[in-house]
């Protein structure tokens, strides 16, 4: 069984290959990792669907990490990646997600931040 390290260097290396060359059944993997108890893996596994989000619905994932997961790197990183995964497509649901993100004081700056400019992406706004 692999360490989780190794899981989340794994996952690092597929996201930087095309989807062709994907394992059958990564994707899925992928998504399930997103609930795995070690920050590095669930981190990786953001990174992953940024690049990789297959269909916008899978975005309600993202949204959950965005809104609840313990680490605030990894809620940046899922802010990031919901920015690129819809640009320039104006989805309510997102931004109102994102602005609740943005405007929560008790939320770190860094993840507001992202959160900001997230919606400035799927906005189709220039920084």
């Amino acid at each position: 069984m692999a360490t989780p390290a190794e899981v989340a260097s794994r996952i690092a290396e597929w996201r930087r290959r095309d989807e062709r060359e994907h394992p059958e059944g990564l994707y899925d993997l992928v998504m399930a990792w997103l609930d795995d108890s070690d920050d590095e893996v669930r981190f990786e596994a953001v990174l992953f669907l940024g690049h990789h989000l297959k269909q916008l619905s899978d975005g309600q994932r993202l949204l959950e990490v965005a809104t609840a997961d313990p680490s605030e790197r990894i809620r940046k990183a899922a802010c990031d990646a919901l920015g690129g995964a819809f640009r320039n497509t104006h989805d309510r649901r997102v931004l109102t997600i994102l602005a609740d993100i943005s405007r929560n004081t008790d939320e770190d700056g860094d993840v507001r931040a992202a959160a900001l400019g997230a919606i400035r992406r799927i906005n189709s706004q220039r920084f």
